[in-house]
């Protein structure tokens, strides 16, 4: 596997949270459990669907953004802000 690294970010709120959490989550092709997938994207959706679980089991929503996409993410909120 090619080596790729990624940050994200997940956003949960609601459920029994009793406030919005965010979490940050670097995915590296060179953590240990990586080797098991057979792509990095399958490595990606792995790790981001055990960390929506955890709140999900709080019945909270989730967002996953990914950290390269959050200043045009911001931008747009800021603009709707207006």
């Amino acid at each position: 596997m090619k080596n790729n690294k990624e940050t994200y970010f997940v956003i949960a709120r609601g459920g029994y949270l009793k406030q919005p959490e965010v979490s940050r989550l670097v995915i590296s092709s060179e953590d240990e459990e990586a080797e098991e997938f057979g792509t990095f994207d399958e490595y990606v959706d792995y790790v981001l669907e055990q960390e929506c679980g955890e709140y999900e089991q709080k019945f909270a929503s989730t967002i996953c953004i990914k950290e390269s996409e959050l200043p045009q993410i911001l931008k747009k909120i800021q603009k709707l802000q207006k």
